[in-house]
């Protein structure tokens, strides 16, 4: 695998749609962009690649919010979910180098799937919410 592969028009223009339709997603809704940009993208990245330019998506997009969450939010539960992100990270995306895409592929589509179709029937967490 080379850091800068070729990609056809067509792969090209995949991949754009994708992350058009994810942010379109997420645009409206606030969450769901990796479920709609990710299995679409694996079938045309590698899984590490794939999965890498969602985290960018997602590292980029909500800069312009930063400064207003900042004033909204707890800054004990935003220093824990740094922490995870640090140590969650680089441990998920080391292992998506050892797993073969078509496995990937495939789990993730299922994922996917298995979440719309949660989405779709109502299942929802009533419990009370900690930390």
């Amino acid at each position: 695998m080379y850091l800068f592969e070729t990609y056809s028009i067509s792969q090209f223009t995949v991949l754009a749609g994708a992350a058009f339709l994810a942010t379109l997603v997420r645009g409206f809704s606030g969450f769901g962009s990796a479920l709609i940009y990710i299995p679409i993208a694996a079938q045309v990245l590698p899984p590490f690649q794939a999965i890498t330019t969602m985290v960018i998506f997602d590292l980029i997009g909500p800069v312009p919010l930063v400064r207003q969450a900042y004033r909204d939010c707890n800054a004990r539960d935003i220093l824990r979910l740094v922490a995870g992100l640090l140590v969650a990270l680089p441990i998920g995306l080391f292992t998506l180098t050892l797993v073969p895409a078509e496995v990937f592929r495939y789990t993730v589509s299922f994922i996917a799937f298995l979440m719309l179709f949660s989405l779709m029937f109502g299942f929802r967490y009533h419990g009370q919410l900690s930390r």
